[in-house]
């Protein structure tokens, strides 16, 4: 059912439509390292960041898998319906001023879902998307070039969490990024139902401030839970005053914070409460070190940091057992004087490298036991 995003994922052949205002995608576009086609068209210039321009859709030389539309909402929606006669298979609709906006906007919206035809569409009001296993760019920014084998895809409604994704420096390994906007014609659930099928997509990470197919994201969630791959998933407009925010951002319609936490939590998807939890789940999966129980064991090299683990997981329902006589004995052994065997387990600052490695060593074949703790926090 997702087959029509493949245009949208893996072009081999991309239009941008705009003026100057395209030159930071198509720069980015280029560094990312696309191997395809790339043409643009603008009856304006010889060239834009180095790119040929055309004079229009119908001067193309071939049916583009996908376009990024980048100019005012009223030509953007003439280009996407001249783009559906070429043949265009997906389109990125960067153009904003649609139903965000309010009642003129929702009749341009309807407009554009007409013109799209039965092409995959992202937007309006859309940043794009980049995939970074299979090098390709269509967003309307800068998101770092890098390359990975495998990691997590991040689908968000709007591209400021994607931004905090990419340059937060919390080492998470991104294969693909998608900013959505106004869901008119392809929404973030068909997007996640897409992205778990790649064998390099270990998680999808979900950002979102309104669904509009909740059946979609229902088999979207059973697909998630059959290939074991988790869906994390962080709400936006949980108040009256984000959801009026939602309303104006990406004309989203938002309802209660409990509703959508008992929503998630039946179909399997894990909740996130903050972007700071949102990031560091999702970086726990792709590292391959998920909890395979409730049972944890904690270590740091100060005390304090232990209590504070120690209430963290306690609250999240994980329990911290204490460890037993002969294991406490062969813990005096390795560390220091003023340490004391317990769990959550302080180590001090005052270890030596010797006897960290020597604990290092114990700890992770203690934890590799099946009767042993079977969970861990990262340090």
């Amino acid at each position: 059912m997702t087959q029509h995003l493949d245009p949208l994922f893996n072009p081999r052949r991309i239009a941008f439509i705009g003026g100057r205002n395209l030159t930071p995608a198509l720069r980015y576009h280029r560094d990312l390292g696309f191997s395809g086609e790339t043409w643009v068209v603008n009856p304006k210039y010889d060239e834009i960041e180095g790119f040929a321009c055309v004079d229009g859709v119908q001067s193309l030389p071939a049916a583009p898998d996908l376009a990024f539309v980048a100019i005012r909402r009223e030509a953007a929606i003439d280009a996407i319906a001249a783009l559906r006669e070429a043949g265009c298979r997906a389109v990125v609709c960067n153009a904003a001023g649609f139903a965000e906006t309010g009642d003129d906007g929702h009749d341009l919206q309807r407009r554009l879902i007409a013109a799209a035809g039965g092409m995959a569409l992202l937007g309006p009001n859309a940043v794009g998307l980049v995939n970074y296993v299979d090098p390709m760019a269509a967003m309307m920014d800068q998101f770092g070039v890098h390359q990975v084998q495998h990691g997590v895809a991040i689908v968000s409604q709007g591209g400021g969490l994607l931004c905090d994704a990419v340059f937060s420096d919390r080492s998470l390994p991104i294969t693909h990024m998608v900013g959505c906007g106004n869901q008119a014609v392809t929404g973030v659930e068909a997007c996640v139902d897409y992205l778990l099928e790649d064998p390099r997509v270990r998680a999808v990470g979900l950002s979102f401030e309104g669904l509009y197919d909740i059946a979609g994201l229902r088999r979207a969630a059973i697909k998630a839970l059959t290939l074991g791959k988790p869906i994390v998933a962080i709400k936006f407009g949980k108040t009256e005053a984000g959801a009026q925010a939602a309303a104006s951002h990406t004309a989203s319609m938002t309802g209660l914070g409990a509703a959508w936490e008992a929503l998630l939590d039946r179909l399997g998807i894990i909740s996130a409460n903050s972007e700071s939890e949102f990031f560091e789940t999702m970086k726990l999966i792709a590292s391959g070190q998920m909890p395979a129980g409730r049972r944890a064991l904690v270590t740091c090299v100060s005390g304090v940091l232990g209590v504070i683990l120690a209430d963290h997981l306690s609250a999240a329902g994980f329990a911290l057992p204490q460890p037993s006589e002969a294991r406490t004995e062969r813990l005096r052994g390795l560390l220091p004087n003023i340490a004391t065997p317990c769990n959550p387990q302080a180590t001090m600052i005052s270890i030596s490298r010797e006897r960290s490695e020597a604990l290092s060593a114990f700890l992770s074949a203690r934890m590799s036991e099946r009767t042993e703790n079977v969970g861990t926090t990262p340090r």
